[in-house]
């Protein structure tokens, strides 16, 4: 028998055909579902005896507005009852009410009431005085994987007042009567496992779990996961040949078929990622956690980045953007330079390449990575070739070194601060005030290199005289640097913001209104990163590098 109920004004009477008039008492059970609080708009309920187990009837609640009233009236012999309401909403104990009534009006007290799991509430009481409350019991129970493939350990959490026996059973006809067994499978699934509680009450449960824990040679055992840009992930489950996957990104969108997949999440939030990985070899489920944050104000990020032939190795990359911004720049041909919107390059080898940046700035909080293809060509006879090295000790002062076979004395050096030098390879070169230079070595047309060579190097200066914002700035620092699992930022203005980043331009850290000296960094694998601290000021970054 099944009913539905609607509103306050709709009343159903239950009769069960074992339960006589004459030793029946006449109960009103109201359920309240404060809505506006939070409370469920939907529930499905269930009455049964709580010694026997025996079901008397089930069926659903559903509220519109306010705090509505569902009331069930029946005709119960004396004993012990159980009545459950159950939602698909999260806690919502706090968000009903339950009164049970005799047939003289007075309020059945309960027992005992029982909140089960995340959206259930059992409630006992009982008729005519026939229930002492020894009778009350609910069957639960919770599972874990252990670390020996195939075997998931039982806590029992069931309640009874007096003694219990258990019964439990699981798939392929498999049985036990231990409290807290521990149950073997024999290979990756899911399994429903079923306890049957006896006491002076009969209560039943089943709960699905997954066991994961067989691997076999061909099976992956981590899910790889990396932030592409804000809100938009990768996410990749092992070796493609013969596989199938189904995806779970946690926020209630599922996609299947390909190993690697992108997803965008929409909203900030904590995400368990799974992906349910198939083979004829193995059959694994892998989860990884993930944090989405904010992705705060990006209306002003870039939307272009230009790669410019300069000469046959020589490129010069441009981000198109109103504001200049600290730019991570990754060449492609595993070399990586730190700068502005501007900077030049040369690659060493014909080929194709995949120049990346990664801009922030002000007005971009977040940051974002633009890339532009780029494809050197072979350059033609060595006698041409320009190698540029350079190195500082002090930020100020630079070595630098023109390796080529062309005369020296034809070599014409344009420091980027409207110096010009000529006639040698080598210079030892002092720059009087910050910031980053392009220094450019060219050579005119000769006959073994008819269209002459050029070939340049951007600098950053950092121990010359200090720009005004620099000055202002004089009192912040990071030490010890490198750094193992405590850092220390000293400032003598208040930090708003502070961010560590990788060389991809990927945020591993996040503090704002940093009240402590001292921030723990031993969650951070070694590498070298970029630290920058916002301050009324403005923002200034440091290079960090961390080591285990």
């Amino acid at each position: 028998m099944k009913s539905t109920f609607y509103l306050l004004s709709i009343v159903f009477f239950l009769f069960a055909d074992r339960i006589s008039a004459q030793t029946c008492d006449s109960i009103t059970i109201q359920v309240i579902s404060h809505l506006a609080a939070g409370g469920p708009n939907e529930m499905e309920w269930d009455l049964e005896e709580s010694i026997t187990g025996n079901a008397i009837d089930d069926g659903d609640f559903f509220f519109s507005t306010g705090n509505e009233t569902a009331t069930l009236e029946l005709c119960l012999e004396e004993g012990c009852y159980r009545f459950r309401v159950e939602a698909d909403d999260d806690i919502f104990q706090d968000y009903i009410d339950i009164i049970i009534t005799d047939s003289d009006g007075n309020i059945i007290p309960p027992n005992e009431v029982v909140e089960w799991g995340d959206d259930k509430v059992r409630y006992f009481f009982g008729v005519l005085d026939g229930c002492s409350g020894a009778g009350d019991c609910m069957a639960d129970f919770t599972v874990t994987e252990t670390s020996i493939p195939g075997v998931i350990s039982i806590n029992n959490a069931s309640i009874s007042e007096t003694p219990a026996t258990y019964n439990w059973t699981w798939p392929d006809g498999e049985t036990s009567t231990a409290e807290d067994p521990n149950i073997v499978f024999s290979q990756n699934g899911i399994y429903e496992i079923c306890l049957i509680l006896s006491a002076e009450c009969v209560s039943t449960i089943c709960q699905q779990v997954a066991v994961t824990g067989f691997l076999s040679i061909d099976c992956p055992d981590t899910l790889q996961a990396a932030e592409l840009q804000c809100g938009t992930w990768l996410f990749v489950a092992g070796p493609e040949e013969g596989a199938n996957v189904s995806w779970d990104f946690g926020d209630g969108n599922s996609s299947g078929g390909n190993v690697s997949m992108t997803h965008t999440f929409t909203e900030p939030g904590t995400y368990n990622v799974c992906a349910t990985y198939t083979t004829d070899n193995c059959d694994v489920v892998l989860c990884k956690e993930i944090v989405v944050t904010s992705c705060g104000d990006n209306s002003a990020c870039p939307g272009e980045m230009e790669a410019e032939i300069v000469t046959c190795e020589l490129f010069e990359f441009e981000i198109e953007s109103a504001t200049e911004g600290s730019v991570i720049w990754m060449f492609g041909d595993d070399s990586l330079d730190y700068g502005g919107n501007i900077i030049a390059h040369t690659y060493n080898a014909p080929g194709e390449y995949i120049a990346c940046a990664f801009f922030s700035s002000s007005t971009c909080e977040d940051g974002f990575t633009l890339c532009v293809p780029v494809i050197v060509d072979d350059c033609g006879s060595p006698a041409c070739a320009i190698t540029l090295e350079q190195e500082t000790t002090d930020g100020q002062t630079f070595s630098l070194d023109a390796d080529t076979e062309l005369p020296h004395d034809s070599l014409v050096w344009d420091m980027g601060d409207g110096n010009v030098l000529a006639g040698n390879d080598q210079y030892d070169y002092t720059y009087t005030e910050n910031g980053n230079y392009l220094i450019c070595v060219s050579s005119p047309p000769t006959a073994d290199c008819p269209e002459g060579s050029s070939v340049c190097v951007t600098v950053t200066v950092t121990g010359a005289s200090t720009s005004v914002f620099e000055k202002e700035n004089a009192g912040f620092d990071i030490f010890p640097n490198p750094a193992q699992s405590d850092l220390n930022v000293k400032s003598t203005d208040i930090i708003m913001h502070l961010e560590i980043r990788d060389v991809m331009g990927r945020k591993m850290l996040t503090q704002n209104n940093l009240g402590k000296s001292v921030i723990d960094i031993s969650d951070i694998p070694g590498g070298i990163y970029f630290l920058s601290v916002t301050t009324e000021k403005g923002t200034l970054t440091k290079q960090l590098q961390i080591i285990h």
